[in-house]
């Protein structure tokens, strides 16, 4: 369990050094649904860009 965690971090934090993510709504169009957890009604669409390293 202790070694699946690390292995989440690292891919994780690869993926947040090597792309850009924006969301396509703004937060205000978002519409929340809330059950045991708070969650969007509708799937976010994100735009992923790779960044120039």
């Amino acid at each position: 369990q202790r070694f699946a965690q690390l292995e989440e971090k690292t891919i994780l934090s690869t993926l947040l050094r090597r792309y850009t993510f924006r969301a396509t709504q703004t937060i205000d169009e978002l519409e929340l649904c809330f059950e045991a957890i708070m969650r969007p009604e509708v799937p976010i669409k994100l735009i992923v860009e790779h960044r120039q390293l």
